[in-house]
């Protein structure tokens, strides 16, 4: 076997895995944060957030103590309702699972029939 072949190789092992270990790092704890709301912004989380069409949704956002809700399209997103109160809890029984789908579509039903009018 050729040397250079065999150092290639060689560094080709060592390289591969510093490779790989970077781009794991970046992606979990660089861009991966960015993308999972790993940076708080000041005050602004998105609580719930429901796909309506693939370019269309209905969201719950805190803003301080505030909550709203908000519908985004393509190219706009509208302000529908402010909320007083909403459990931050996690869809874990289908019963709170469907009652918050059923809030957000009743909202989003009176807001696009006030819409068109």
């Amino acid at each position: 076997m050729d040397w250079e072949l065999l150092w290639s190789i060689i560094k080709l092992l060592v390289a591969l895995p510093v490779v790989i270990a970077v781009t794991y790092w970046v992606i979990r704890y660089g861009l991966g944060a960015q993308f999972r709301g790993g940076y708080p912004s000041a005050g602004l989380r998105v609580i719930d957030r429901v796909m309506l069409t693939p370019k269309s949704f209905i969201a719950v956002v805190r803003v301080d103590k505030e909550y709203l809700v908000v519908a985004g399209g393509e190219k706009d997103i509208n302000l529908i309702a402010r909320l007083d109160h909403y459990p931050e809890t996690s869809f874990s029984s289908p019963e709170l699972l469907s009652s918050k789908v059923a809030t957000s579509y009743n909202l989003v039903r009176r807001w696009f029939l006030k819409e068109n009018r």
